[in-house]
């Protein structure tokens, strides 16, 4: 399954690719400058140029969970309007997840802090360099729902093993493949 993940954000947007085991593609649109309705503009022709390049099946994206005061609720609902808008348009489903359901997905723990999550992240795809902690995190969103459709799809279901955390830390460490080769 070809997923693209999302973190919303008005300046920086991060996003991933993944397929199967493989990483296609990481990185960020950045928009620093200019009005909002040119940096939503930004944001939703680039994430079209993804969808149309990558052709995911699947788009995942987090959900708001908290804003420092209203007009950063307000901006960052609007970037998730863009980025809905972008797959809904491309007929792509979408799932969303909560931050601390990524975590969790990712560490076992839901209330890991980002150094934590962005150390898993590394140790499962052999990356180490990402343009932002944006793309990072885009790419815990797509790892999130990776391990949510295999738990989901019956044969391939990932659990922990008794007496240790949940998470991909511990459950999927042997099982993606992102290089192509055996080593995590």
């Amino acid at each position: 399954m070809r997923i693209l993940g999302v973190d919303p954000g008005s300046r920086f947007l991060g996003y991933a690719v993944i397929s199967d085991r493989n990483i296609l593609t990481h990185g960020t649109l950045i928009e620093k400058n200019g009005e909002m309705s040119d940096r939503l503009f930004a944001i939703y022709t680039g994430l079209k140029k993804i969808i149309q390049e990558f052709n995911p099946e699947v788009l995942a994206v987090e959900k708001i969970f908290f804003a420092k005061n209203a007009l950063s609720a307000l901006k960052l609902g609007e970037i998730r309007g863009v980025i809905l808008l972008a797959g809904a348009e491309a007929g792509i489903p979408i799932f969303e997840y909560a931050p601390n359901e990524i975590k969790k997905s990712i560490t076992g723990h839901g209330h890991a802090d980002k150094q934590t999550v962005s150390h898993w992240i590394k140790v499962f795809t052999g990356e180490t360099e990402f343009k932002t902690n944006d793309a990072s995190d885009a790419l815990a969103i797509a790892l999130c729902h990776a391990s949510h459709s295999v738990s989901a799809s019956g044969g391939n279901k990932i659990a922990p093993k008794k007496g240790r955390s949940g998470g991909m830390a511990n459950a999927l460490k042997h099982r993606i493949k992102f290089d192509g080769s055996d080593k995590i």
